[in-house]
């Protein structure tokens, strides 16, 4: 629900960001959006994939949050599983 608390948005996926005079979870992604949400927009912030599923006039009213383990896809870690899988760098396009 787009009208969440920001506060506990942050708390619960365990990330922060420095936003002034926004207190709910439509109004960061407005702000970040910087534009009124439509159905379908996505951003990524930290490891949170987040896209607008439904909105209702002009604020996002269900989102779809994807959490990706931090610092997971970093350079070394996605070259240490292609190693560990067997597969070449150059197969995997590094």
């Amino acid at each position: 629900d787009g009208s969440a608390s920001l506060e506990d948005f942050f708390e619960f996926f365990d990330v922060a960001d420095e936003v002034d005079e926004v207190t709910t979870v439509n109004g960061w992604i407005m702000t970040r959006l910087q534009k009124i949400p439509e159905k379908n927009d996505c951003l990524t912030f930290e490891n949170l994939e987040i896209t607008v599923v439904k909105t209702d006039g002009k604020r996002a009213d269900k989102i779809k949050v994807i959490i990706e383990p931090k610092n997971f896809m970093a350079e070394g870690n996605v070259r240490t599983i292609i190693h560990q899988a067997g597969v070449s760098s150059s197969k995997a396009g590094f």
